[in-house]
């Protein structure tokens, strides 16, 4: 294999997770925030910057080692901003170190600009499991947990904290991320 491809075909499993040494490998590696818009659109909306938002997370119902949670983005300004795409995330431990991380950006659903006014709000539905792969300590756990959850705008550089609810968060630390959606999100 050519050097390029072998790179190519290397991060690709990297970032599906199959490379045979687990998760040390990669430990503390997140996914930020896209930075590639235009500052301003068109009608002059700015992006939304960190210190626009303030975010919270809210735990739905789990089903058979599932876990789903909901991080919302609000705008907290005074002013109008947009933003589009998926959050970067990263696991925090209780003592504020970064636990492996892999934010897997659900594709299957289109991102939309949205515009929020003071006071609205977007949300990204996240999915992790806590049932253990092979990647995971041999012990059957998936230590340790997370206290908290950085959350990086999409278009940011700067994070947000937010206690992290839904338990231990199993395969190499992996959060499903859909692309931000107008509105609060699903309630159970």
């Amino acid at each position: 294999m050519k050097p390029n491809r072998t790179r190519a075909a290397l991060a690709a499993l990297a970032a599906t997770g199959l490379l045979a040494s687990g998760c040390a490998q990669t430990a503390g590696s997140r996914m930020d925030g896209q930075g590639q818009m235009a500052a301003n659109g068109t009608d002059g909306t700015p992006w939304c910057a960190t210190s626009d938002l303030s975010a919270s997370l809210r735990q739905l119902n789990p089903a058979a080692g599932n876990r789903y949670t909901v991080l919302v983005l609000t705008n907290t300004s005074g002013h109008s901003c947009r933003t589009q795409g998926w959050p970067g995330l990263q696991l925090v431990d209780a003592d504020g170190r970064n636990l492996h991380t892999m934010v897997i950006r659900d594709r299957s659903r289109t991102p939309k600009q949205l515009t929020l006014t003071p006071g609205d709000s977007a949300w990204s539905g996240l999915h992790t499991s806590q049932v253990p792969g092979e990647a995971d300590p041999v012990d059957g756990g998936c230590r340790p947990e997370p206290e908290r959850l950085e959350v990086i705008p999409p278009d940011s550089r700067t994070r947000l904290e937010v206690a992290w609810v839904a338990g231990e968060v199993c395969n190499c630390g992996r959060i499903d991320a859909w692309p931000l959606r107008e509105g609060w999100g699903p309630r159970d």
